[in-house]
């Protein structure tokens, strides 16, 4: 194997996973298309192909590691952005569907561009808003799993996410030290949107002992008609309303 492709299995054997060799390479091949759009359309910020290993790529397989997706299941993507976690969730379980939620038409055609590329047939693009979409029949409450990469605070996320989980399924969030604090301002409004936090899963990644905190939310009871609200704002409040609304 090459170094890159060393780096990328070293990453993921570092997370419990053992990937074959063609994996390693598709993976390869995806950070490789995530540099050269990114120079036009700003998927990431500055990056290069080491960073993406250790930052993007890594927090993605943390994901898949922390939220047991049954065989065959689907899983959505919300904000996927450059399609991280969910492009890598759905090189690896080639059993899952997994659609990819982005807002922004250039980062959906990115997407596009790279399910044709590398031919990831279980990988569908949605250009649309997630509150939108949480409130739509096809895709409310239609979804094994939910993940998501977003930097918005997890008050904001679990609305985003929730709605689009069927009950039973989990929604797992990306987050960082201050992953504890935002789950306390966030739990009352977990369980009003039929959530229950259910775990914390810390992924200590080389090369520098960097925390990624995945928060599981379990989905128990269906979501209330209410929720999604139109517009969500990322400081927590939504344009009709605070989250008691």
């Amino acid at each position: 194997m090459s170094t890159q492709s060393d780096r990328v299995a070293s990453i993921a054997a570092h997370l419990g996973l053992t990937l074959q060799p063609a994996v390693v390479d598709v993976l390869r091949q995806y950070l490789h298309h995530v540099l050269e759009w990114n120079a036009r359309v700003n998927l990431t910020g500055p990056a290069d192909f080491d960073t993406l290993v250790d930052r993007h790529l890594a927090d993605s397989l943390c994901v898949l590691v922390a939220c047991d997706v049954p065989y065959g299941g689907t899983v959505a993507d919300v904000g996927s952005g450059a399609g991280f976690p969910g492009v890598p969730i759905a090189i690896v379980r080639r059993d899952l569907v997994v659609t990819l939620i982005e807002a922004t038409r250039k980062k959906a055609a990115f997407l596009e561009h790279v399910r044709d590329a590398l031919l990831l047939h279980n990988v569908v693009v949605w250009c649309d808003r997630a509150e939108r979409l949480g409130s739509q029949p096809g895709s409310r409450e239609a979804f094994d799993a939910v993940v998501t990469r977003a930097a918005a605070p997890l008050l904001v996320a679990v609305e985003l996410c929730i709605p689009l989980c069927r009950v039973c399924g989990v929604t797992a969030y990306v987050k960082g030290p201050a992953a504890n604090a935002e789950l306390a301002a966030a739990l009352t409004h977990i369980e009003r949107l039929g959530g229950r936090f259910e775990a914390t899963r810390t992924c200590v990644m080389p090369p520098d002992a960097r925390r990624t905190v995945i928060v599981v939310i379990r989905k128990q009871a269906a979501t209330p008609d209410r929720f999604p609200r139109h517009r969500i704002r990322r400081s927590g409040t939504a344009e009709h309303g605070d989250p008691a609304g």
